[in-house]
Formats: C-alpha cells, structure tokens, sequence
C-alpha cells in the first residue's frame, strides 16, 4: 500500500487543455423561473421538462453566444429543482475555445435583456456573479377578498389567477417607468390594523352610496414622536414668561407708588387691590420667607 499520495492539479489534462483552461471554458448559470414546480420536471425527458426547457434554454443560450461573441456547445446540462415551489434552473455552458467566463457583467446582461416574465430577473446568477438591481417594495391590500392558505400555494389555481392579474396590470402602470424590470407578487395575511382600515373604508363607501354622507378616514401616522411633551413645554414657557412680566409690572407699579411719586400709601396690613397678599410678600420678602 502507497497511503495518501498527493496530486499535482496543474498536471491533469483532458485533450491537451489543463484544469485552468477547462474552468476558463466553462460556465453556469443560475435562475428561477415563476412557474409552479411539478415533480416531473426532475425527470429529464419528461413532458414537462421538455416544454420547460423548449422556453428558457434558447432565449438564455442566444444572449450567452451573443455576450462572449462565441457559441457554446450543443446540449448544455439542464437542471431543474424545486425552490419555493417555483422552478430553480442550472444550466451549465462548455465553449470550445478559453473564452473569458470568470469576467464579470454577463449576470447584469442577461437581467437586462430576457424577456420572458416567467424569469425571475432578481434571481439571475451567472458564476457566481448575481445580477445588480434596485429592489422596490410595494405592500397592497385587496379589499374584497380575505386571504385563505390557497393564495400561499403558488401552484393553486386560486393563486394563478390572481398572481396574473395584479401582474398584468401592475406591469401595464410601470412600465412607462425607465429602467423596470418586472413584477413579483408573494401574498401574505394583511396586518390587523390594514384589514381595520379596509373594513372602514368599505363602510364609508357603503355610508355615501346609501346615506350621501361623505365621511373621510383619518389615519395619524404612529410612526412619528409624540408632540404633546414638547406643545406642553411651549405652553410652560410662554407662562412663565407671563409670570416674569407680571412680576416686573408690580416692581415698577411699587417703585412708583412708594419712591417717586409719594402717592398714598397702604396701611402695612392693606395692599393695593391689583396686587395678591402672596405676590406682595414674594416681591418684598424673598420666596423662601414668604413659605414661612
């Protein structure tokens, strides 16, 4: 027995060309096509598998030949696998010639130029590089339909319908937006302050139609501080600027009754009637006398 040996990889070769030209004429390619996934498509051969191929393998072939400016071989390996209930696609290309596979941009071209809706443009990953774009979420909520289990099964007839007609027309009001890509729905429970606000719009509706009584819903935006504290601290302080004032009124009205003008003067358990027993001893004594 040898044991271990190790192996010099620069020394394989397959007609002539070694590993680094091997990875050099290789290249793979991943993305996720919106199509419900059947356990048949495991099966190469199969009805579904070929349908499925027939529409991804050539649109994606054609942009690859036209990004490198080489055609790759006939017959890439196709696979297909289950990734949330829609449809993960690995194709793999071997070109003939070394042709600049580890360059990056082909994931971004691909994601620019396939067309084809069922292609999930934001899944697109071409060895290893993931195509670049700028996410935008949008939450909608439908109003006369209540969400049920068979909307979260992407393969449910349910879940068909409706998934393609909020794309159609979602994609119908974007488009005119450049650059768009496409639209991908995911249905989920509506949070219970949403499904509140949509009973009362419903009534509100109903209230006009049967009433003719237009009622508007206002919907004060929790996310933002509360300013009733800092209203409060105004209101504080504009008192207290009153106060002041207040006080330095009666030390100018007592200064002018008692040192300039030698006006008639108040018994020392009289005052005069705009001025309070409490503000007068504050005035004459000192706050810390006058708790006394």
């Amino acid at each position: 027995m040898l044991g271990n040996l190790s192996l010099d990889e620069s020394s394989l070769a397959s007609d002539g060309s070694n590993l680094t030209d091997l990875a050099l004429e290789t290249l793979s390619i991943h993305l996720t096509a919106m199509e419900p996934f059947r356990p048949l498509l495991l099966l190469p051969g199969s009805a579904l598998f070929v349908l499925l191929e027939k529409k991804i393998l050539p649109q994606v072939t054609a942009l690859v030949a036209e990004f490198y400016s080489a055609h790759p071989q006939e017959g890439p390996l196709l696979l297909f696998s289950n990734v949330d209930q829609w449809v993960g696609v690995y194709i793999e290309y071997k070109f003939q010639t070394p042709v600049g596979t580890h360059l990056p941009g082909l994931a971004n071209y691909l994601a620019r130029n396939i067309m084809d809706p069922a292609v999930q443009k934001s899944s697109i990953m071409a060895n290893g590089e993931k195509a670049e774009l700028v996410l935008c979420e949008v939450w909608l909520q439908i109003l006369d339909q209540l969400f049920t289990e068979a909307l979260k099964d992407k393969t449910s007839p349910k879940s068909r319908k409706l998934r393609g007609q909020l794309t159609r027309w979602l994609t119908a009001i974007l488009r005119p937006l450049r650059p768009f890509g496409q639209v991908v729905l995911k249905f989920q429970p509506a949070p219970a302050r949403a499904v509140l606000q949509g009973c009362v719009l419903q009534g509100l509706r109903a209230l006009w139609e049967a009433e003719g009584l237009s009622v508007k819903m206002v919907i004060p935006d929790l996310g933002q501080p509360d300013t009733s504290i800092s209203c409060y601290a105004v209101a504080l302080i504009i008192l207290g600027l009153l106060f002041i004032a207040l006080i330095l009124v009666l030390v100018w009205k007592r200064k002018t009754c008692f040192g300039v003008s030698s006006q008639t003067r108040y018994p020392e358990d009289q005052h005069p009637p705009w001025v309070s027993p409490l503000f007068l001893q504050l005035l004459t004594q000192g706050p810390e006398q006058a708790k006394d």
